[in-house]
């Protein structure tokens, strides 16, 4: 782990375009202050984390805010009550081990699932089973609806 200044972080992160092939990523989401066991097992995962030195990173993404302030509108996004967005990225080069850095996410995710919960869709993760109410929580009835009257042919689809 490497302390640095906000525009050193940009640049360092932003020297190298990572192909998208070499790249797994995951979330989940933050209500309350992380506890110390939670703060260690980011620790202990970024410290095990595969091809050690590379571009593997925890990003603490701030919400609430303005968001928190449309709680009455109907949209997709039902994570209005959060404080943060817990984001696990891996991305390796041509020659490393693809299985082992996707493994380290799944692994990171499970370690930290009862401090940080469901995904946003914005980072989409293949490996979560239920992955509509991880998504879309409570609005994920609303939203079929909507697509199924919208887009009965599935012209448009996630994948």
């Amino acid at each position: 782990m490497k302390e640095m200044s906000f525009i050193d972080a940009v640049n360092n992160i932003g020297e190298y375009q990572f192909p998208p092939n070499r790249f797994e990523n995951s979330a989940g989401y933050i209500c309350d202050l992380l506890p110390p066991m939670a703060i260690n097992r980011i620790l202990n995962n970024l410290e095990n984390s595969p091809n050690s030195g590379f571009a593997h990173n925890v990003l603490f993404i701030l919400l609430s805010g303005k968001i928190a302030e449309n709680k009455h509108l109907n949209t997709s996004y039902n994570q209005i009550d959060v404080k943060l967005l817990l984001q696990y990225v891996s991305r390796w080069n041509e020659g490393d081990d693809a299985n082992s850095n996707i493994e380290w996410i799944r692994q990171f995710r499970k370690d930290m699932i009862q401090y940080a919960y469901n995904d946003y869709i914005n980072f989409p993760d293949l490996n979560i089973v239920d992955y509509l109410n991880a998504y879309y929580g409570d609005n994920k009835d609303s939203l079929i609806c909507i697509k199924n009257k919208y887009n009965p042919s599935y012209i448009f689809e996630f994948s």
